[in-house]
C-alpha cells in the first residue's frame, strides 16, 4: 500500500500541466466549400447554389461579437455580378469563448444578361470578426459543373484543448 502512494506521489510531482494557450484575443478558423453549383439560363440569369462549412473558435474577453460573411460571385477581373453580407454567427456578448462547427446553404442571384454559359466565374467568401479578416476563399465555378469537397477538420490547434 505504501508503494503504491510512494508510486501516486511520484506521478503527481512529475506530471505535466497543460497551459491554456487560449488568451484573449486568440481566433482560430478552418473552413470550406463543400458543395457548389452555377446554373446559368439562356437569357444570362442564373443562381450560385453553395455549402460553406466552418469550425470557429474566438476568446474574446469583452464577450464574443458578431462575426460576418461576405460571399460574392465575380470573374478573374474582379467584376462582381452578386454579392451578400450578413452575420455568419450573431454575438453572444455574455460567453468570452466559444468553439463551433457550422454549415451555411445559401443561394447567389444574378439578374439577366449577367452571366454567359462557357465562362468560368469565382465564388468569392470573406469571414470578418470586428476589423479583421479570418478567412477568404476563392473557389472557381463553371455553369453545370458540380463542386464537392469534404471538409474533415475536427480540430483547431489551440482552441480544441478548451
Amino acid at each position: 500500500m505504501v508503494r503504491w502512494l510512494v508510486v501516486i506521489c511520484a506521478l503527481l510531482a512529475t506530471a505535466c500541466v497543460v497551459k491554456d494557450e487560449a488568451t484573449d484575443g486568440t481566433i482560430e478558423m478552418r473552413s470550406a466549400v463543400t458543395q457548389a453549383l452555377l446554373t446559368v439560363a439562356p437569357d444570362g440569369s442564373g443562381h450560385l447554389d453553395f455549402t460553406y462549412a466552418y469550425l470557429l473558435g474566438i476568446v474574446d474577453d469583452a464577450g464574443v461579437d458578431v462575426v460576418e460573411w461576405r460571399f460574392a460571385l465575380i470573374d478573374a477581373g474582379r467584376t462582381e455580378y452578386a454579392e451578400t453580407v450578413q452575420p455568419l454567427r450573431e454575438a453572444e456578448l455574455e460567453r468570452d469563448r466559444i468553439l463551433v462547427e457550422g454549415e451555411r446553404e445559401r443561394t447567389l442571384q444574378c439578374e439577366a444578361g449577367q452571366l454567359e454559359p462557357d465562362r468560368t466565374y469565382v465564388l468569392w467568401i470573406s469571414v470578418y470578426y470586428g476589423e479583421e479578416t479570418l478567412q477568404e476563399t476563392f473557389l472557381a465555378v463553371r455553369p453545370g459543373e458540380l463542386y464537392e469537397e469534404a471538409f474533415d477538420v475536427q480540430t483547431l490547434p489551440v482552441l480544441s484543448k478548451l
